[in-house]
């Protein structure tokens, strides 16, 4: 199997760029197919992070055409200011039910800024359904989130924060990765329900030491993720 992985990152500085507009329409359609489904009419699987955060998109080749199949997005606290809006950790909390999560995400964040240090949400994670169960397609899109994520940490010094969606159990993942459950000091922070997720059940992650599975995704792919964050360069992948 080949596969293709692309970078399309910030699309509201480039959003004349046909390239550019395709990828989006791929991002969405991923989504679409991934999870739309498992969400009543009418709930959208964008926000307003889409056009300002960092998409990574893995195509698989068929008969030589690039299809979509899987696709996650890293927003950086920056990347929000630079566009006077809430970082999507803070949005995440933003319930008023939610002030102790808001607090401790809210203390990580001034120290990140503090120390010159950027804070990473990575999310959005989601694989077409059609591809789930093809041989081998989870499992590189899973290796490639996790790798990539470990490439940014290893050159920019950044804190990982994630929301997991506990009814896709994507906290399966990201423990195996070596996220650990975000604690203040009374402690682990709780599950809860988002209103605005249709009460799907969160629980806040945060990348403390990668794992061995980690490390090893990232040197599995490293060098295709460098030049995929150096210059832009869609990168093929042999699975």
């Amino acid at each position: 199997m080949t596969f293709t992985l692309k970078l399309l990152n910030d699309f509201y500085s480039q959003s004349r760029n046909p390239d550019a507009q395709s990828q989006l329409i791929d991002v969405i359609n991923i989504r679409k197919e991934g999870f739309g489904p498992d969400y009543p009419p009418g709930h959208l699987p964008i926000d307003a992070f889409d056009f300002v955060g960092r998409h990574f998109i893995l195509y698989k080749t068929v008969e030589s055409r690039e299809i979509p199949v899987a696709t996650w997005r890293h927003t950086s606290a920056k990347q929000a200011e630079n566009y006077r809006i809430t970082p999507p950790f803070l949005c995440t909390v933003g319930e008023p039910s939610l002030l102790r999560h808001k607090h401790a995400i809210e203390e990580r964040l001034a120290l990140d800024k503090q120390k010159s240090k950027d804070t990473v949400y990575m999310g959005a994670f989601s694989i077409s359904k059609p591809w789930r169960q093809e041989a081998g397609v989870s499992e590189i899109a899973k290796e490639l989130g996790i790798a990539t994520m470990i490439q940014d940490i290893n050159h920019h010094d950044t804190r990982y924060l994630s929301g997991a969606t506990l009814r896709f159990k994507i906290n399966i993942l990201l423990e195996q990765a070596g996220f650990e459950r975000i604690q203040d000091h009374c402690g682990e922070l709780p599950e809860f329900k988002k209103t605005s997720a249709c009460n799907e059940t969160i629980a806040l992650y945060e990348l403390i030491t990668p794992s061995f599975w980690a490390i090893e995704c990232l040197e599995k792919y490293e060098s295709a993720i460098s030049g995929i964050l150096e210059s832009n360069t869609p990168m093929a992948i042999a699975a």
